[in-house]
């Protein structure tokens, strides 16, 4: 039998932590050489296990072939006095442990190069290593996203 390749996505529960926290921890070390004034010993930026059991908070995550591949979360926040609705709600997501924002741009560029626009078909392809062993997303991100993490 082989496992479905297709996503799923469902609420986080409390058995997903350890995958977050990997996730999140990721996502420190990758930023860390841009980001120097973060502290040098282990930090988080989101306390994951309080987010999962608040009312007024989401947290999901995706999955393919059984593996978590991503997650995000919907935090209900209040507006400035000034600005209308009331409420909003904040969205933040990690693939891989890895920011959303910077990943849509580093598919974008490499979407617009000459040789990957026929070479590149999947977003699953930066989870792959190249020869060297080297993650594509961070050969991407070298190549076309300098500062971008």
């Amino acid at each position: 039998m082989t496992r479905s390749t297709s996503p799923i996505i469902r609420e986080a529960t409390v058995a997903d932590l350890p995958t977050l926290l990997d996730f999140e921890q990721a996502l420190i070390a990758y930023e860390r050489p841009f980001a120097p004034n973060l502290r040098k010993d282990k930090i988080s930026y989101y306390d994951l296990s309080a987010y999962i059991k608040a009312e007024d908070i989401r947290v999901v995550v995706a999955g393919i072939a059984g593996e978590l591949v991503g997650s995000g979360y919907a935090l209900i926040k209040e507006n400035k006095a000034y600005k209308a609705p009331q409420y909003y709600v904040y969205l933040g997501f990690m693939l891989d442990g890895y920011d959303v924002r910077p990943v849509y741009y580093i598919v974008k560029k490499v979407r617009e190069d000459d040789f990957w626009r026929d070479n590149f078909f999947s977003i699953h392809k930066l989870r792959d290593k190249n020869k060297n062993g080297i993650k594509y997303i961070d050969y991407f991100a070298e190549k076309f996203g300098k500062n971008i993490f």
